[in-house]
Formats: structure tokens, C-alpha cells, sequence
């Protein structure tokens, strides 16, 4: 990680779950951090609603190394479960990194969308395509179901927008950039645990189509 934010996720579940616990992302940093690494979630317009500060070699009220939501640690008692899929605004220093570990998901993941953006990820420990990222929307669908590329200052670098139903340039169903359809000849990959800055409409959601064959 470098400093600023990075849109991200933790590519493994933990042990009998249906997503990762909070206590089970471990930042790597050296040294003190007192609340430099966060993990913040956003609302549709992008706009923080919760944050989650990690502290290590701090005073009190931040004297036990770990994740603080505002002043309270986490623990077993309060721990935080991200389900599969879900997408974290986190921050970093230089030099940081974060480790998590657990069982794989195995088999398809569908992820409900709404109106807006919503932070999604992919949910494996290896790379999965753009192809197989599928959104399912029922009727046409004219590029307001999007995937958004973020800088570490939260700025847009790059889009791909999903069409359906449309007509040319778009005739043909699947994600475009710009006006170029995205196929296995030039697929986008996506490194596992790569969060994703995703719109949707009224009623839609994504499948994950599961890149690990057994």
C-alpha cells in the first residue's frame, strides 16, 4: 500500500462464514499508527459512514494494538463481518500492507446493487475478468450500470459501462470502454481483492462467475 486510499477487499472467508471479520484483516506496519489506516465505508453518492481506525503503540484510549470504531476496540464481542463481495475504502502509509486468511469461496457470487454506487469486490484470491463479471438487470440497460477505476485521491481513472438491449455502437450485450466491446481478445483483469466503484439500478445485482475451477 502507499499512502492515500486504495478501493480493496479481503479475498478469503473467514472459517464457517459467509464473509471476513474485521479482527482477521491484519494491518503490517512498523512502528506506531495511530488511526493512519482506516477502512471506511461509503454511502451511493461516496460519502463516508463509517470508519474504522487501526491503532498500534498508542495511548489510551488507544493502548491495545488494533481496530477502533471511533474510541471503542474491536473485538470477538463486537467484531464487524464484511460479506463476500463487499468493497473497503482503505487507507495506507508508506510501506503498509494488510494480510487476511481463511476458507476460499468456492462456486458464483451474486452481489445486490442499488441506485447509486456501491463499493463491490472481487470476492477470490486470484484474478477474475471483466466477462465474468455479470450484472443482471431485467430490460435494457444504456450504461448506467458502471464500474469505476478510483485514484488514491478518490478520483475516477477509468470506466467501463454495461449495455444491454442498445443499439450501435452498443448493439451487441456486454461491457464497453468508451465505445470499444470488451470480449476475451481484450479482457480486463481485476487481481483478487481489487475493489470495484460499482452503479446499479432499481432491482439489479452482479454475479462473480467463479474463476477457480477445481
Amino acid at each position: 500500500k502507499e499512502t492515500g486510499f486504495v478501493a480493496t477487499a479481503s479475498s478469503f472467508l473467514s472459517v464457517g462464514e459467509n464473509g471476513c471479520y474485521l479482527s482477521q484483516i491484519k494491518p503490517n506496519v512498523t512502528g506506531k499508527c495511530n488511526g493512519t489506516i482506516q477502512i471506511q465505508l461509503l454511502n451511493g453518492n461516496g460519502v463516508m459512514t463509517k470508519t474504522y481506525k487501526f491503532y498500534q503503540g498508542g495511548r489510551a484510549p488507544y493502548a491495545t494494538d488494533g481496530w477502533y470504531l471511533e474510541k471503542d476496540l474491536i473485538t470477538a464481542e463486537n467484531d464487524v463481518l464484511f460479506e463476500a463481495g463487499t468493497g473497503l475504502w482503505m487507507s495506507g502509509i508508506e510501506g503498509a500492507s494488510f494480510t487476511t486468511s481463511g476458507e476460499v469461496l468456492e462456486g458464483d457470487l451474486v452481489v445486490p446493487l442499488q441506485n447509486g454506487f456501491k463499493m463491490v469486490a472481487n470476492p477470490y484470491p486470484t484474478t477474475i475478468t471483466l466477462t465474468k463479471i455479470q450484472p443482471i438487470v431485467t430490460g435494457k440497460c444504456n450504461g448506467a450500470i458502471q464500474i469505476q477505476l478510483l485514484n488514491k485521491n478518490g478520483v475516477m481513472t477509468k470506466t467501463y459501462k454495461y449495455y444491454q438491449g442498445g443499439r450501435a455502437p452498443y448493439a451487441t450485450d456486454g461491457w464497453y470502454e468508451e465505445k470499444t466491446l470488451i470480449t476475451e481478445a481484450n479482457d480486463i483483469s481485476f487481481e483478487g481483492g481489487t475493489g470495484l466503484w460499482m452503479s446499479g439500478v432499481t432491482d439489479s445485482s452482479v454475479k462473480f462467475v467463479c474463476p477457480i475451477t477445481k
